[in-house]
């Protein structure tokens, strides 16, 4: 195989499933702002590519004899010999060709052409020794192809974390420093806003469907400090600020009342207290409410008015219960709180006079 650049431009042809194709369309669209196949997939393969193609027969290898080993029965314990762990060598070496290989697996729907960037250009064509793809019969392109694919099939909370690794290993080398040096973040938003931040964790795959961190944070220039979490997409900037700015240590209590926040409210809706809210919904709403898993809060009580309709109070913030709910058009009416009721109301008279305007 040539193992010099194809070409100055650094250009690479790969073909995507359409599922993959699909997916990275929409995740280039939600964490770039724009469509961006080659600076998009250039992140992607960076940021998930293996330091050795040995990598996936060292972790099997390893995780073969860990569950061997730990294997027993009363008054047994299993030892492994010369010829155990060659099996084994062998069973992960097996496995590691398999999912070098498993691209071929995903068919060749749409063909791109993008441009890699200078490091992994590098990487993928290497001036003065062998692509170690080679080896394997793997082309630069089957191996793009291959991350791309496997990217495609995780959640998007893994997704996330891949595309945003440098910013979740600079927030958590911040959230890993002693009490004494914890340093306030300064978060700058998308959307503009900038909040100071004493940094608590980030959130686990189990709370929520995407990447928060949670800590303590006040808007830039106030010192009215509570839980709070921001969503690592959403965040544009961090700027660590000085320790004579303030401490970052989270205090036992602050503590205590973030995890109640959790409890409460879930990690996606720390802000706000929870109120009563009572939503009237018809069978239509009720089929929604039924199959519409994402972000839905649970209700504390359900009652029926008739065969058509029914009463849900909720214990939960407004914005969990807005967020959740708009879709729902005229399925779903908040009966109270008013506040609730009237923001609803609001939105959709806004948007029907935008409608109604219109040409």
């Amino acid at each position: 195989m040539n193992t010099t650049p194809q070409s100055p431009e650094g250009r690479q042809h790969i073909s995507l499933s359409q599922y993959a194709y699909t997916i990275v369309r929409s995740d280039s669209l939600t964490f770039f702002g724009t469509i961006n196949y080659s600076g998009f997939i250039n992140r992607i393969v960076i940021n998930s590519m293996l330091d050795s193609f040995d990598e996936p027969a060292y972790a099997e290898e390893e995780r073969i004899t860990k569950e061997l080993t730990h294997y027993s029965k009363p008054g047994k314990t299993i030892r492994l010999n010369d010829d155990d762990r060659e099996m084994i060598n062998k069973i992960a070496y097996a496995h590691r060709n398999f999912s070098i290989l498993s691209f071929k697996r995903y068919p060749k729907d749409i063909p791109l052409k993008i441009r890699l960037n200078k490091d992994l250009h590098e990487i993928m064509y290497p001036l003065h020794s062998d692509w170690e793809g080679s080896q394997y019969d793997l082309s630069q392109g089957d191996y793009i192809k291959l991350l791309v694919e496997e990217y495609a099939r995780k959640t998007i909370y893994d997704r996330e974390s891949i595309f945003f690794k440098s910013l979740l290993e600079d927030l958590g080398n911040n959230i890993d420093l002693s009490d004494d040096n914890k340093r306030r973040i300064l978060l700058i938003l998308s959307s503009g806003d900038r909040f100071i931040m004493k940094p608590y964790r980030l959130s686990n795959d189990y709370e929520a469907d995407y990447n928060y961190i949670i800590g303590m944070a006040a808007k830039d220039g106030t010192k009215d400090f509570m839980p709070a979490s921001f969503r690592i997409s959403r965040i544009a900037k961090i700027v660590p600020r000085s320790i004579s700015a303030g401490s970052g240590r989270i205090t036992d209590r602050e503590m205590r009342e973030i995890n109640k926040k959790i409890k409460d409210s879930g990690v996606s809706f720390i802000v706000g207290e929870p109120i009563e809210h009572k939503v009237k919904l018809t069978p239509q709403g009720l089929s929604m409410y039924n199959t519409i898993f994402h972000q839905r809060p649970i209700y504390d009580h359900i009652e029926r008015i008739d065969d058509e309709t029914v009463i849900l109070t909720f214990n939960a913030t407004i914005r969990q219960i807005t967020n959740y709910f708009f879709t729902f058009a005229k399925e779903a009416e908040i009966l109270s709180p008013v506040e609730t009721r009237e923001w609803m109301k609001n939105r959709y008279q806004s948007a029907f006079e935008s409608y109604n305007d219109s040409v």
